[in-house]
């Protein structure tokens, strides 16, 4: 699996504890270690998932992997995290989605360095023109029989950012456990956010159960549209209350990711 690492991770991560890690990242040090490491010792049947949450480092990880000519067979596949709003680029809000990002220098504000500084060298590709490429340049490394697409949208909820608790409370509540459910679509035709921890769920269970019927889909939390002078309106329920007792980001007390059944019936009877 490539995924995305935090800017700085290793530094807002030294010295916290195994179990305050676990809650926090979904995983233990030693496997948030293994992600990004590149490596040419792969049988010959291999499912590469691609999960970059930034589309200019998901390109560079497609280039790398084609520079590397590691793939050369059909019974590697490959399932590649991407976004909706790619074929609506020039419409609101993915016009604003694709501006260039400008990275910028690394402040320290207590314990945490946060990327708000000055801006550093040029900008970047577009989020969504980033993806866009790496979706070509997967199909010409795997063929495109072997590629799935999955679609987010903008990722929210489960963020790594430890500012505060009052943080926590505001976004991570607000899309892990006010928003449990998941929506899945065929192809690029929706707008909306997508939950990290039920995208993460869904991108592995693509991979095991691989189907090239099914090579586009998206798959949302929060399901909006943008509607001219008015913006954006919801369109999707939030889960209802009873569901929602109990949780607390904040405490690290999160619902767990959505079932591995209803993830099989999503993708079986995408909408």
């Amino acid at each position: 699996m490539f995924g995305e690492k935090m800017e700085n991770s290793e530094t807002m991560t030294e010295g916290m504890d195994e179990q305050t890690f676990e809650k926090r990242f979904y995983c233990t040090k030693e496997q948030f270690a293994k992600i990004s490491t590149f490596t040419s010792e792969r049988s010959a049947s291999t499912t590469y998932i691609f999960c970059h949450e930034s589309g200019a480092k998901q390109m560079k990880a497609m280039k790398d992997l084609k520079a590397m000519k590691i793939v050369n067979n059909n019974n590697n596949k490959c399932v590649l995290l991407s976004r909706v709003g790619i074929n609506r680029k020039e419409k609101a809000p993915f016009k604003t989605q694709n501006e260039p990002y400008q990275q910028r220098e690394t402040v320290q504000i207590g314990q945490v360095a946060l990327p708000i500084g000055n801006a550093v060298g040029e900008p970047m590709i577009g989020t969504l023109d980033g993806y866009e490429q790496s979706e070509e340049t997967a199909k010409e490394i795997f063929g495109a029989e072997n590629v799935t697409v999955v679609r987010s949208g903008e990722l929210r909820g489960n963020g790594p950012l430890l500012v505060a608790d009052l943080s926590a409370r505001l976004v991570d509540n607000m899309y892990d456990v006010k928003f449990q459910d998941l929506y899945v679509f065929q192809g690029d035709s929706q707008q909306g956010y997508t939950k990290r921890l039920n995208l993460a769920q869904t991108l592995v269970r693509v991979a095991e159960i691989f189907s090239s019927s099914a090579n586009d889909i998206s798959v949302l939390s929060v399901i909006c549209k943008t509607v001219p002078i008015v913006g954006e309106q919801t369109l999707s329920q939030p889960t209802d209350r009873e569901r929602r007792k109990g949780y607390d980001m904040s405490k690290g007390i999160a619902p767990l990711p959505i079932d591995i059944k209803t993830v099989d019936s999503l993708l079986a009877n995408p909408k």
